[in-house]
């Protein structure tokens, strides 16, 4: 039996494609760090896109169930909107109680909608949500059940960027930057809102964008189921 010769790798080959395996390497590790940075990015506008969404959406449901003469809107020297706050009848149970003398809600607390700076980034605004219920103050609202707005000395005194998340104290959303009730209508108990976004391009770029809608308010009579 004959046994071939086999030759073994010289150094010069191994130091070659061990240069080759390094090469390589690098350029896998870079794709795959720039794969995670796209995703990272698109998660993060996918998930501001989303928070905007809901907190617009939260915010219409809020003005669904209010009566227009209960809404105050608080502005500020340039003439944005600093707060805008309204009567509901729904509380922590989501039910809306309707009193048997006539056809109108239980008031149950006031919504208050204010933006303020973010404290971890200054070029952002936090849209917080609070509520409130003082039957001693408003007894029109809490007992006679009479839509009226919050008084601007409560509306000051609420308004205190206090960011301890509890059911009466939320953040709705990190990306909205301007609210703005372009039209209240007593007589069809009606409001047109417009709402400003702020978010990111994929080019890193802040992109702003609006969305307006008038809102029909149902609680000045029962509507039917």
């Amino acid at each position: 039996m004959k046994f071939k010769n086999k030759k073994a790798f010289s150094l010069l080959e191994v130091m070659l494609a061990t240069v080759i395996f390094v090469f390589l390497l690098g350029i896998c590790a870079e794709i795959l760090i720039w794969a995670s940075s796209v995703s990272h990015k698109v998660t993060a506008k996918g998930s501001s896109q989303n928070e905007a969404a809901k907190s617009i959406a939260w915010l219409i449901s809020d003005l669904r169930q209010t009566s227009a003469e209960s809404i105050y809107t608080d502005k500020g020297p340039s003439n944005t909107m600093k707060s805008l706050s309204f009567l509901s009848g729904i509380d922590e149970s989501i039910n809306v109680e309707y009193t048997m003398i006539m056809p109108a809600p239980k008031w149950k607390n006031f919504v208050l909608y204010y933006l303020r700076v973010d404290p971890k980034n200054s070029e952002k605004k936090l849209l917080l949500r609070k509520t409130f219920y003082d039957p001693l103050s408003y007894p029109y609202a809490f007992k006679k059940f009479i839509p009226e707005p919050m008084k601007p000395v409560d509306i000051n005194s609420l308004c205190d960027g206090n960011l301890n998340i509890t059911n009466r104290n939320r953040i709705v959303a990190r990306n909205i930057y301007n609210l703005e009730i372009l039209e209240l209508d007593l007589n069809k108990n009606s409001c047109t809102l417009k709402v400003r976004t702020s978010e990111k391009s994929k080019k890193g770029l802040e992109e702003k964008a609006e969305f307006t809608t008038t809102i029909i308010m149902r609680n000045t009579i029962k509507q039917p189921i």
